[in-house]
């Protein structure tokens, strides 16, 4: 494990949330013209035909008024068949729209996860923060999987669909407002949108700071709970049920009152929330007092005119405080996911290139045919410059015979491989590696990558290629076939790992312990294979 830094960065809904999310937008939601951008367009045409209809739709109770008010039967079923395909066709547009939200977010989520494991992957970002510096960036495998998830589903379903037809519902029902209710409603209106969005800022900011703490403290549990579950063994011959018991509860109690704060936080914006959705109705009601009362426009009117054009009103009133009550209440969406997107845009910045390790080691194809040369390598430990592990005492050239590094534990020695291979930085020296050459490196503690692959595609890792391995007589090496990765004993893992080496018979492989878990005689015979190899380096 490489250093993990000790503050715990602090997000809010602020200027810098909108910064993230540009970013989110910029460079993973549309990396270019795809289909993402094709279901905006129809979630937008979708969203505007369903508004149409609902409008339609709003009418249809004060026609029904001024119908029954004059006890005409025809009118009122031909107003009764006319709703009826009109909430058919609302509800139509609404799956339809909820529809096109959906894909989109499968599109959004393709497009995030593809992009960032098109960062996390390059130049070995994963290993620099796993395993020397994190930069900050907790639980990076959470923020990939589930916030990435999570953050997509927020935006495509909660939020865009009312985002991009939001101004031009709130345009078209301001005209109409406008027309019966005069200057004097639509400042009404206006100011309730301000003063809740003013509001809602002051109570959002504290909101956001503990979504992020407590998805923070999320990742912590989970990632102490897959620990468990990789080193149940390791934990059960311990005889550790103790230990385990009281830290699985330690981290999640510090993620429970994590829990606690947020929902605190959360008591007045849900409040807020709920009463300005419904006091904007009794608003509504509030303004027709203008066109009534102080315009007297419906003075001349006889009553079923006067109680349609009342529906008529109130429909209009009510659909433009709520337009502007759908904007307010993604506010707390809004702050709920500023504690994803702001800590996955923050990855994005800690997985850019400037901070990826920039080694002087040099990888050339020299006009000989020495496959690698080092000369006056110094190195230290990366987390720490001052502890240095070897200085300017290793130099050679011309690998014309095996070499076998030895020393006691901690001096160096399988450093030494991360400096070949790019992994450490040199302090100073140079290492430079014939690009015509194939290196392998095999490191004491095998890795099987997961996802049911077969035997075949274990051995060919990390290249994938469809041949026979019969060819190469591998399989009378490993007399184990498609065999469940942990049942696997030590050294069973160790020869099939060895096995990598006889398929791909590079013309160097560097060793480190990679024998450590199997018996002396089967050990001399795996060496004896090595003969197929030009070159090796074993590290003791």
């Amino acid at each position: 494990m490489g250093k993990k830094r000790k503050f715990e960065k602090d997000f809010y809904f602020d200027c810098q949330f909108f910064k993230h999310l540009w970013r989110i937008v910029k460079f993973l939601l549309f990396p270019k013209f795809n289909w993402a951008v094709s279901l905006i367009l129809s979630t937008l045409i979708i969203a505007v035909g369903s508004e149409v209809v609902g409008y339609f739709t709003g009418l249809v109770p004060g026609k029904m008024y001024r119908a029954l008010l004059n006890k005409d039967k025809d009118e009122f079923w031909n107003i009764m068949l006319r709703g009826t395909l009109l909430y058919i066709g609302k509800t139509l547009l609404i799956a339809l729209t909820g529809y096109s939200s959906w894909f989109l977010y499968l599109w959004w989520r393709r497009n995030c996860v593809y992009q960032l494991h098109k960062r996390y992957f390059r130049n070995k970002a994963y290993y620099n923060i796993n395993c020397i510096d994190d930069y900050g960036v907790d639980n990076p495998d959470q923020r990939i999987t589930q916030d990435v998830e999570r953050m997509t589903n927020k935006l495509a379903i909660n939020i865009v669909p009312n985002l991009i037809i939001g101004p031009f519902v709130i345009a078209y029902y301001t005209y109409k407002t406008a027309s019966t209710a005069g200057a004097l409603g639509i400042a009404l209106i206006y100011g309730y949108f301000v003063i809740g969005v003013i509001v809602n800022k002051l109570l959002v900011s504290p909101m956001v700071k503990w979504n992020a703490r407590t998805e923070k403290a999320e990742g912590d549990f989970r990632y102490k709970h897959v620990t468990v579950r990789n080193n149940a063994e390791s934990s059960a011959l311990h005889n550790a049920e103790d230990f385990e018991f009281e830290e699985c509860n330690r981290i999640f109690l510090t993620l429970w009152w994590r829990q606690v704060r947020f929902i605190s936080w959360k008591l007045p914006n849900l409040f807020w929330q709920q009463f300005f959705d419904y006091y904007g109705g009794i608003l509504s009601y509030a303004i027709q007092y203008i066109p009534i009362f102080m315009l007297h426009i419906y003075d001349d009117k006889p009553p079923s005119d006067i109680a349609m054009a009342i529906s008529n009103n109130a429909f209009v009133y009510i659909y433009l405080v709520n337009s502007f009550t759908r904007i307010t209440d993604l506010s707390l969406s809004l702050g709920e996911m500023a504690g994803i997107i702001e800590p996955v845009s923050f990855s994005i910045d800690q997985n850019s290139a400037d901070l990826l390790i920039k080694n002087n080691l040099e990888t050339e194809t020299p006009y000989s045919d020495t496959i690698m040369e080092i000369k006056n390598l110094s190195y230290s430990i990366p987390t720490n410059s001052d502890i240095t592990l070897l200085q300017g005492e290793l130099s050679f050239t011309n690998l014309d015979e095996n070499i076998l590094v030895v020393g006691p534990s901690g001096c160096g020695k399988s450093s030494l491989i991360r400096v070949i291979s790019r992994l450490w930085k040199q302090d100073s020296g140079i290492v430079v590696q014939n690009t015509k050459y194939r290196i392998m490196r095999l490191p004491q503690t095998p890795y099987f990558p997961t996802g049911y692959l077969t035997l075949l595609q274990q051995i060919q890792f990390p290249y994938i290629e469809k041949n026979d391995l019969s060819s190469k007589g591998i399989f009378s090496f490993i007399y184990f076939i498609l065999i469940l990765q942990d049942t696997l004993t030590p050294g069973e893992q160790q020869r099939l790992a060895f096995a990598r080496i006889l398929y791909r018979l590079p013309h160097m492989v560097m060793l480190d312990e990679s024998t450590s878990s199997v018996s002396i005689d089967l050990e001399k015979k795996m060496y004896e294979l090595l003969k197929k190899v030009n070159y090796y380096m074993v590290i003791e």
